[in-house]
């Protein structure tokens, strides 16, 4: 999922060596999915080797804010409002 930067872009940050992320014991991002097999497409195609890829591990790595519903991809997830007051109650 690696891609060139277009020319004027910003370019990501280096991708780390492979191996699982280090932010996966404690990534929030486990806790939206109620489908494993869905959890596990992010997972492999982030988690386990491509986490230099993942939007939410850049962000943490800068110290900034990681919404919950930052996906890997750097999309947002749609959820209705009233869900995610109660997932971070």
């Amino acid at each position: 999922m690696r891609t060139v930067p277009k020319s004027g872009m910003r370019t990501r940050a280096p991708i780390p060596g492979r191996g699982a992320c280090p932010h996966s014991m404690a990534c929030q991002m486990y806790d939206l999915f109620t489908s494993r097999e869905i959890l596990n497409v992010w997972k492999e195609n982030y988690c386990q080797d491509a986490y230099g890829d993942c939007a939410r591990y850049r962000r943490a790595c800068t110290g900034s804010f990681v919404p919950l519903t930052l996906l890997p991809n750097g999309r947002q997830l749609n959820v209705d409002e009233r869900w995610l007051r109660k997932a971070t109650a």
